[in-house]
């Protein structure tokens, strides 16, 4: 059973934002009764939210562990949706694993679990290969969503 103080309703409020467009309202109802979903739309389009959103819901409070990672292709999207993610104000630990920085920086920070780690799939590979992520729930792809285990190490 799920334990979290999630609301949506305060994730819009801390993004300021005043309500769902179709698109983001239509993949939380086909996250709701789907296995997987995959988000089709422009860029500007608020795909970001319309995938965290469903992942949020699903996260646990009283899980120590890894429960979802967001495999993306590039540094900015990872950066981008970490920013959004820290805005929703959740409650919940995320960590952002790409190239071009210290990976010993991410080491330290992936030593406690966070429930959310987003990051490009180089930088993602070489930390499971390290064992500095251990397990996840969850796998996203860049707007897509899966909700099956995945990456055990």
């Amino acid at each position: 059973m799920q334990s979290t103080s999630f609301s949506i309703a305060d994730a819009l409020s801390n993004l300021q934002i005043k309500a769902l467009n179709p698109m983001q309202q239509a993949s939380l109802e086909a996250n709701a009764t789907n296995n997987a979903v995959v988000l089709l739309a422009d860029t500007g389009s608020g795909k970001t939210l319309a995938f965290l959103l469903p992942v949020t819901q699903l996260l646990d409070k009283t899980k120590s562990v890894t429960q979802a990672l967001i495999v993306v292709s590039s540094r900015e999207l990872a950066l981008q949706i970490e920013q959004v993610f820290k805005k929703m104000g959740t409650g919940f630990k995320v960590t952002c694993c790409y190239g071009g920085h210290l990976r010993e920086t991410e080491e330290n920070n992936l030593k406690q679990a966070p429930a959310l780690i987003v990051g490009t799939p180089g930088r993602l590979a070489d930390h499971i290969r390290r064992g500095n992520i251990v397990t996840t729930e969850r796998v996203c792809g860049d707007g897509s969503f899966a909700k099956h285990r995945s990456y055990r190490h």
